[in-house]
């Protein structure tokens, strides 16, 4: 039976402590291999749907137990759930429509993972521990994130994979295509992008998802090449777990099938 395992460790950047859920091989202990990672964002809604915060996970273990073509990789999740969510993983402070200000610490984050979190990983585990065996990967604010870790943070991460992006709510589309714009970011080696046909409950509010993600791809399709590059508008997709964990083994396999 694939299992995952937990560890908690203090951040001195986020001044708390973190819970990490990671998931190994299943062979793992059977070998000395070394394997590629991924980070994900919103860890708590990865392997477990007791845990995970609307009753149902990505089933990342079902996906494992179920095929033996996925890519082997050791999983790390970041748990990110309540209200300072959306502080972790946004990179710009914003109001949003109920009045409160949320973002801003997400370069404390991602210092978290790179410079606290990693280094553990690295020493615990047999890991390929250069950026280009290293990915990131979230949904919605996390995919923010992921594409705000793909802008300035390769020197740690070079594959990446950002779903249902929640790109409109503040000033994160248009920042992310100016940064586009003013550097080709020849040091990512693979990047998916994707929105759902169904990411809200309205019609207006599901055309500014498509919208906002399609206003991103443009730029990054000037500079990346095909083989590095893939966008999906997923008809029917819907803004939540069950959606992203359909999606889920081909995006690995993309990310890492080379590897």
């Amino acid at each position: 039976m694939t299992e995952y395992h937990v560890l908690f460790l203090y951040s001195n950047y986020l001044k708390r402590s973190m819970k990490v859920l990671y998931y190994l091989p299943k062979n793992y202990a059977k070998t000395d291999k070394h394997y590629p990672v991924l980070y994900m964002h919103d860890g708590q809604n990865l392997f477990d749907s007791d845990m995970a915060t609307y009753g149902t996970s990505w089933n990342i273990l079902e996906a494992y137990d179920q095929t033996t073509t996925l890519p082997e990789l050791i999983i790390v999740g970041i748990k990110t759930a309540g209200k300072t969510r959306a502080d972790l993983l946004l990179p710009t402070p914003f109001k949003y429509k109920d009045g409160a200000t949320y973002g801003g610490d997400a370069d404390k984050y991602l210092m978290f993972i790179k410079e606290e979190l990693k280094p553990v990983i690295d020493q615990r585990f047999r890991t390929l521990t250069s950026a280009k065996d290293t990915a990131l990967m979230g949904s919605s604010y996390g995919g923010v994130n992921t594409i705000y870790a793909a802008l300035h943070h390769t020197d740690t991460f070079s594959k990446f994979a950002a779903l249902s992006n929640a790109l409109f709510y503040g000033p994160f589309l248009s920042d992310f295509i100016s940064d586009i714009n003013r550097s080709k970011h020849s040091n990512i080696d693979k990047l998916y992008l994707d929105v759902g046909t169904n990411e809200a409950k309205n019609n207006q509010e599901c055309q500014n998802y498509i919208n906002a993600n399609k206003d991103l791809y443009k730029p990054f399709k000037d500079y990346l090449t095909e083989d590095k590059l893939i966008f999906k508008l997923i008809e029917g997709g819907i803004h939540n777990e069950s959606s992203w964990a359909k999606r889920f083994p081909d995006i690995i396999h993309f990310l890492f099938s080379d590897s």
